[in-house]
């Protein structure tokens, strides 16, 4: 964290010395933009400068409420933040006593059990954190490859940055991608260099879906897709950012204690994934397999 810390750090400074730079590029293009409204929509400069300035005292009257948000919000993330150190060295110290605690609430028969399925869940949390770092990793080469070969400023800081954001799942990457297609509207002359931006991150997403992610991350956490879309938009409503971090791996939990409860396998079946599966285990399925041998049966 301290090594992500001061990269970030060292790739902000020089992207600071470059703002001037950015600005007058983006004035430029504001310019271009407001001469293409003016000779397709006949909307003169002047009227376009009159209704952004209508819009800008509008919105003078809510900048002091977004400033005390934007305070409020830093404070909160601060106060968490540090918070974070602590709950992890109460966590690690009273661990064995959460341990003896399940088994206090357990019947004595069930402990052998109950120590498993904590064990799986343990595993669960362990591989799958491994797993999304070395992820970032090769995603973050990849990115970073990808934009340095179209010749797009601050490369590598954008494919670090996009691959660590891969790690909200969907939204994660659409946010990733939208910076560099910015930058590369920004500095370069032509739009195909923004649509080659945009390809990169398609292939690299499409890589790490099938190739990557799968065999990377493995099957840790082996929940279909509309079970994850459902968690992470719960998530987000829980939690936000961070309930949208946390999601996809908590589901994985869910499913083992769900696999080793025989009251759960129903659900476990339903929220993972098809493979993971011996079907003949299942209820459902041998109802299905009867109901079918005995229509095939039937006279015709």
């Amino acid at each position: 964290m301290g090594g992500l810390i001061y990269f970030f750090y060292v790739q902000i400074l020089y992207f600071k010395d470059d703002l001037p730079v950015l600005s007058a590029k983006l004035n430029e293009k504001l310019l271009q933009i407001q001469q293409f409204i003016r000779d397709e929509f006949n909307i003169s400069e002047k009227s376009q400068n009159l209704w952004l300035q209508q819009k800008a005292q509008s919105a003078e009257g809510s900048s002091e409420k977004i400033l005390v948000n934007l305070f409020a919000f830093t404070g909160s993330f601060l106060a968490n933040l540090a918070l974070i150190p602590v709950y992890i060295f109460f966590l690690t110290l009273f661990k064995e006593k959460y341990k003896a605690f399940i088994l206090m609430i357990s019947s004595p028969e069930n402990h052998v059990n109950i120590l498993g399925i904590v064990k799986q869940i343990t595993m669960v949390s362990q591989k799958y954190l491994k797993g999304m770092l070395i992820d970032v990793a090769i995603l973050s080469v990849l990115n970073s490859a990808g934009f340095l070969m179209l010749g797009i400023e601050h490369a590598i800081l954008f494919g670090v940055l996009a691959s660590i954001l891969n790690i909200i799942p969907y939204v994660g990457v659409l946010i990733g991608s939208l910076l560099p297609i910015t930058m590369a509207l920004l500095t370069m002359d032509s739009i195909m260099y923004a649509v080659g931006v945009a390809a990169v991150c398609m292939i690299v997403q499409f890589i790490d879906n099938n190739i990557i992610n799968p065999y990377v991350v493995g099957s840790s956490v082996s929940i279909n897709p509309l079970t994850a879309t459902l968690a992470l938009v719960a998530g987000a409503l829980i939690w936000g950012v961070a309930g949208m971090i946390l999601s996809i791996p908590l589901m994985g939990m869910i499913k083992v204690v769900c696999d080793n409860v025989p009251q759960l396998k129903p659900v476990g079946f339903l929220i993972g994934e098809e493979r993971t599966y011996n079907h003949e285990d299942l209820y459902a399925e041998r109802i299905l397999k009867s109901f079918r041998r005995n229509k095939s049966d039937k006279p015709q």
